[in-house]
């Protein structure tokens, strides 16, 4: 029997505990943020003109070499351009590319969010 009481008497004190729980969650505010001005920042985001940027005949192929994937590059891998009788001097330049995106993101534009 004695151990019932004890029982009980931890189960009184943690639903003690809960209830100052609950009390303290009562004393917290929760902060109201005025809808309008959620909508009127929404509304300045979709308006904002952007910049769309279109890299044109940047293509990055890959290319299977032994057991691994790689960027095809016009430097590195001139035999397997001739092998597929492609042009070695042809637009597998992912160097550019990457230089371009590189800007690109490091722009003024972006940096202000204009930029997709």
């Amino acid at each position: 029997m004695p151990s019932t009481n004890k029982r009980t008497k931890q189960e009184q004190q943690l639903d003690d505990n809960d209830d100052d729980n609950n009390n303290n969650k009562d004393k917290f505010q929760t902060m109201q943020v005025d809808e309008s001005l959620i909508n009127k920042a929404k509304k300045i985001k979709s308006t904002d003109k952007r910049l769309i940027v279109v890299l044109e005949q940047a293509n990055l192929e890959t290319i299977k070499i032994g057991k691994v994937y790689e960027l095809l590059n016009c430097d590195r891998h001139k035999n397997h351009l001739l092998k597929y009788k492609r042009d070695p001097n042809s637009n597998a330049r992912p160097d550019i590319t990457h230089q371009c995106l590189l800007m690109l993101l490091d722009s003024p534009l972006n940096r202000a969010g204009l930029l997709q």
